[in-house]
């Protein structure tokens, strides 16, 4: 866990490091930190660059930073989906009710699924 927090502690800003860093090194040493302690190590470190720095190079990093999240999210997500469905023929008692208008040739045109859509109630 040190070697954590030691990396963490070298986000911090330079100025900070050359002025703490040697009594931050014996602290990390002394101590046994615990995540918790990393968390705080690494929010301070975030808070103190955002201070140091202009807005601008701020608002630059944070895009950057959000750019590789979303790049590891997307290489983490497979890159097929597959969709299922499973077809249950109805029964001939039913087969009856089939509507003539979906026999037709443009079955899938717009005059013919609206009252499909509206008889059966899938519209939002």
């Amino acid at each position: 866990m040190k070697r954590w927090v030691r990396w963490v502690a070298a986000l911090y800003p330079a100025r900070w490091r050359k002025r703490y860093g040697a009594e931050f090194d014996a602290l990390i040493e002394d101590a046994n930190p615990r995540w918790k302690d990393f968390f705080d190590i690494l929010r301070g470190a975030l808070e103190m660059q955002m201070a140091s720095r202009s807005i601008v190079t701020t608002a630059a990093l944070a895009g950057a930073l959000g750019a590789i999240v979303a790049a590891g999210i997307a290489w983490w997500i497979p890159e097929r989906f597959v969709s299922t469905a499973v077809v249950r023929p109805a029964p001939a008692a039913q087969a009856a009710e089939v509507d003539e208008m979906a026999l037709r040739p443009d079955a899938l045109s717009r005059s013919a699924l609206v009252p499909i859509i509206e008889k059966n109630g899938m519209y939002l």
